[in-house]
């Protein structure tokens, strides 16, 4: 697969973003800001691929813009196989939902709708390896996973295409296709499973049955005990009774007695509480007239505080204020100064800004010159590119059809030759030279016999005579091989626009040529642009001749005095010398001015002024909260008030002491304790008596029905010897079939192993390069890295560090895409999501060289929020999200 363009509207927060031009092999390197839409890109890539329009899966629905009522679409340009197309998807239920489809290689094809979808999927299920799509689409956080590279068929193509030692491969298959292999195999999966090697459910069944036999006599066994304990226990349940309906009468005697007793308790109890209640009150009201007495006092200090201060701070006003005057004066004469400094540092500015001026000026009589020529040159080159362009023909000859009309013509040839060689003969001979005619062409024929191949349809003329041979039913196949075959040639030479086959190499030739030609035009027009537009180029010329005065006529044209840019650059100088004497001076000034700005005498006048107003209002509200309180209670009235309250207090505590007496002597706590005692006495005699009853009950019952479980032990016993033996016998049976596939299968693995080198050859040579030359790697039949080792130290995958697993997982893949991209039809691109976070620099660097060498091949996708991370790389292509996003 190799992916062109990929345009993606409205998809979460993206409102477009569009990737195209994407080369068909190397680095494409896409960086941006963390929900930049780097996600959103896979997500869409795999959607298009793989969802129907209609879909209403989860993964479908959270394509939905952000905040936007549009349509998710994704339009992706990709080639598959033999197949070029264009598919465009937009995900919504109903009308809104739609796919396109175009198809223009190897024969033009546009659908819609579901037609459009189903041919998608049948391109995709017949020439893209889903598992090694998924395997080289690493998302970010999958890194560490381990991949299992005998389950990717293309790769496993590639190993056998690939491998040093093709024989022990074809042993591997001939022992694998083996009758024996698969009649073991048949019988082995009759008791294992085939992928885990756990037993199946028929040797489960098996023991489940033994275990069940089992529980089924224990279950009798204590069936039989039970008998017996249920028997003795009737009679306990019996006696039990007695005992209790003698103790119960007592016991409720006791209740009745107890009641009484915490009732008169909790009465006294209330009155206590209801005493305490009142004391509590009374304390209230002493505290709140002692707090009113304090607050009256703490009002009467305040208000003469706010006065006394009021009077030390009036006294300051007069000096500070002379102090201020004097301040004032000092500050106006460094504003006049100021100001006179500020008025020659602008006209000193307006002569810099002059010569400046002066300077663009010389400059862009210089650069004008150079500018015209690239206008020109640029001008000729897009001429001779449009002329290259026109001459390209609207459906051009490649390499395929020159292959294909190739073939054709081969497979005609060979069955012409099948035809006639199949085909029954007709030998002829003349005693004189003759002349017959075969199929409307002369044929001489003399003494040598002249033979004919006679094929159905074949007409032979002698003179006025014409013979026209039939073949027997059955027996046409041969030449409606030939005619299949003829039709296949004219079919490719009418889709290549050919009559011939070198007609067809002359028009791939000469497309070809004009191609180059045009590439190489295409790339001198670059180079004189040199990174800039077209239009660029001309603003730039505009803005020269409009900045000189020149027209486009006159390159030398301005009636004022042009400086050479030595002059202009001198003048510039001299200026910008007077302009920082002059701002040096306004610059002194203006410290000196910001100095006194602060005006600290002006500035204590104002707060001694403002804290006067202040403890004016102070004093003037102290004092009226104190009048208002006074004429609302006076201070005797107070007095009084706080004295009663304590009377009362007393009083209250009195009567809560002699309560507390009398609830000592009657204790509710304990007669309560008593009487719970007592309840608890006649609800445990009362739940015993009912417990016995019933226990009586059910025991009478299950004795009375409880027979025959000596007989059901026996049964039971029985049945557990029988399933023991045939246990025993499908046991047997399964150890002898796993003993004979473990056998099979070690000696097959041994041969797999050995065309599994190569993996392990491309493993090591990336690895070398990585971590140190010689590191090998441990390998399991299904070719997953299960260690690692270094300079002679064998380590385990799960025991390396972060960064180390997420290098080998790179390296693995990298390997996979390396062997698979020499066997282009399984190519796939290699998509790698925020990689190398926890690499260090020095391997950081190898890792950028794997990536550039791995890009020659393949088409290699890195999405990353940090771009610096792969500066060593020779992306052949290069963008950024925001980039991408502004496109249309």
């Amino acid at each position: 697969m190799r992916i062109h363009k990929l345009v993606i509207d409205n998809v979460r927060g993206v409102e477009h973003l569009a990737l195209t031009d994407i080369p068909d092999t190397g680095v494409i390197l896409i960086h941006g800001d963390n929900e930049a839409g780097k996600s959103t890109i896979l997500d869409a890539l795999d959607a298009v691929l793989t969802a129907k329009h209609t879909s209403t899966a989860a993964n479908i629905r959270a394509l939905n813009p952000i905040g936007r009522d549009e349509t998710p679409a994704v339009e992706l340009g990709a080639t598959v196989g033999p197949y070029t197309f264009t598919v465009y998807k937009s995900f919504a239920k109903g009308a809104k939902g739609k796919t396109e489809l175009k198809i223009t290689a190897p024969v033009r094809e546009e659908l819609t709708g579901e037609q459009a979808h189903n041919r998608l999927r049948e391109i995709l299920e017949e020439h893209v390896d889903e598992q090694l799509f998924s395997a080289l689409f690493m998302r970010q956080g999958s890194f560490t996973d381990v991949i299992e590279a005998a389950g990717i068929p293309s790769f496993t193509r590639a190993l056998e295409q690939t491998g040093t030692d093709a024989g022990s491969a074809a042993g591997a298959d001939m022992l694998e296709d083996s009758g024996l292999m698969q009649k073991v195999q048949k019988e082995y999966e009759k008791f294992f499973s085939p992928k885990s090697g756990a037993e199946k459910q028929n040797l489960k069944d098996a023991d489940a049955a033994v275990a069940a036999a089992e529980e089924t006599v224990r279950e009798s066994a204590a069936r039989k005990a039970a008998y017996e304990d249920d028997v003795d226990e009737y009679a306990r349940s019996e006696q039990e009774m007695r005992t209790i309906a003698a103790e119960l009468p007592d016991a409720e005697k006791e209740l009745e007695q107890r009641e009484a007793e915490a009732a008169q308790a909790r009465e006294v109890a209330g009155k206590l509480t209801e005493a305490k209640d009142k004391a509590a009150r009374a304390t209230t009201d002493r505290e709140r007239a002692e707090a009113d007495q304090k607050y009256r006092t703490t009002l009467t200090e305040r208000a003469e505080a706010a006065a006394t201060e009021l009077k030390e701070l009036t006294a300051l006003v007069e000096p500070a204020r002379q102090k201020a005057e004097a301040e004032n004066e000092r500050v106006a004469e460094k504003k006049t100064a100021h100001a006179n400094a500020r008025e020659a540092l602008v006209a000193a500015r307006q002569a810099t800004a002059d010569k400046e001026r002066a300077r663009e000026l010389a400059i862009a009589h210089e650069r004008i010159g150079d500018v015209e020529d690239q206008v020109d040159e640029l001008d000729r080159v897009d001429k001779e590119i449009a002329d290259l362009v026109a001459a390209l023909p609207a459906r051009p000859v490649t390499d395929d059809d020159v292959r294909a009309i190739e073939g054709a013509t081969q497979n005609v040839a060979l069955q012409r030759r099948l035809l006639d060689a199949a085909a029954a003969r007709l030998d002829l001979t003349a005693t004189t030279a003759s002349t017959v005619t075969v199929d409307g062409e002369e044929v001489e024929v003399r003494d040598e016999a002249t033979s004919l191949a006679l094929h159905d349809g074949v007409q032979l003329t002698i003179g006025d005579v014409t013979l026209t041979y039939r073949a027997a039913p059955g027996t046409t196949n041969a030449s409606h091989a030939v005619e299949d075959a003829e039709a296949e040639l004219a079919r490719a030479l009418e889709a290549a626009g050919c009559e011939s086959l070198e007609e067809a190499r002359k028009l791939r030739d000469a497309h070809r040529d004009t191609t180059a030609t045009l590439a190489t035009h295409r790339a001198r027009r670059a180079d004189i642009l040199r990174g800039k537009e077209p239009e660029e180029l001309r603003q730039e010329l505009v803005r020269l001749r409009e900045l000189a005065g020149v027209s486009s006529e006159d390159s030398a044209g301005n009636d004022g005095v042009i400086l050479s840019v030595e002059d202009a650059d001198a003048a510039l100088e001299a200026a910008r010398a007077t302009e920082k004497d002059a701002g040096e001076a306004a610059h002194v000034l203006e410290v000196e001015l910001a100095q006194l700005a602060a005006q600290p005498d002006a500035a204590k006048l104002a707060d001694i002024e403002a804290r006067v107003a202040n403890h004016t209002a102070i004093r003037d509200a102290a004092q009226a909260e104190l009048d208002a309180a006074r004429e609302k209670v006076s201070d005797a009235d107070l007095a009084t008030a706080a004295e009663e309250a304590v009377h009362a207090e007393k009083e209250a505590q009195a009567v809560v002491e002699e309560l507390i007496a009398q609830v000592a002597e009657v204790d509710p706590e304990q007669a309560e304790s008593l009487r719970e005692g007592a309840a608890n006495r006649v609800a445990n005699l009362t739940r015993r008596y009912d417990a016995a009853r019933d226990r009586k009950l059910e025991l009478g019952f299950r004795v009375t029905s409880a027979e025959g479980e000596a007989e059901a032990l026996d049964k039971a016993e029985a049945a557990l010897e029988a399933a023991r033996v045939r246990r025993d016998r499908l046991r047997r049976q399964a150890a002898a079939i796993k003993l004979l596939h473990g056998t099979l299968v070690a000696h097959r693995d041994a041969a797999r192993a050995k065309y599994a080198a190569p993996f392990a050859q491309a493993l090591q040579r990336y690895a070398s390069r990585v971590f140190s030359p010689g590191t090998e790697f441990t390998l399991d039949e299904s070719l997953q890295v299960t260690a690692r080792t270094l300079d002679g130290t064998t380590v385990d995958m799960n025991q390396l560090s972060g960064g180390a697993k997420e290098q080998m997982a790179l390296l693995t893949r990298f390997a996979i895409a390396d062997m698979v991209a020499g066997n282009s039809p399984d190519a796939m691109p290699v998509v790698v999501d925020d990689a190398l976070g926890a690499t260090d620099p020095t391997r950081l660097e190898l890792m950028n060289a794997l990536f550039t060498q791995v890009g020659t091949r393949s088409q290699v996708f890195v999405l990353t929020c940090f771009p610096q991370r792969f500066d060593r790389v020779a992306a052949a292509k290069s963008a950024s999200i925001q980039e991408l996003k502004s496109r249309r």
